[in-house]
């Protein structure tokens, strides 16, 4: 691995860090609840007045592409029960 390679490694370093603050700045979370048997994943929630806002920005600003996005509409019911 020469100088070259290090330089390259740590901009991508740098890259990464810097779209997970941009992430963070938008009130994105970080599921860590490993009991749901789902991979941990950022996620934020978006009232649905704000989704194609929000999937227009993570395409263009995070991705840099159209992607797809797993999404789930959650009740109140859904989110404050205890129960699955």
């Amino acid at each position: 691995m020469d100088t070259n390679d290090i330089v390259l490694l740590i901009g991508l370093l740098i890259v990464v860090l810097i779209l997970q603050v941009v992430i963070m700045i938008r009130l994105h979370r970080v599921d860590r609840i490993m009991a749901r048997q789902q991979p941990r994943a950022w996620y934020r929630d978006v009232v649905e007045a704000d989704r194609e806002a929000e999937i227009t920005f993570l395409h263009s600003e995070i991705y840099g592409r159209a992607v797809e996005l797993p999404m789930r509409r959650l009740t109140a019911h859904e989110r404050f029960s205890g129960r699955e």
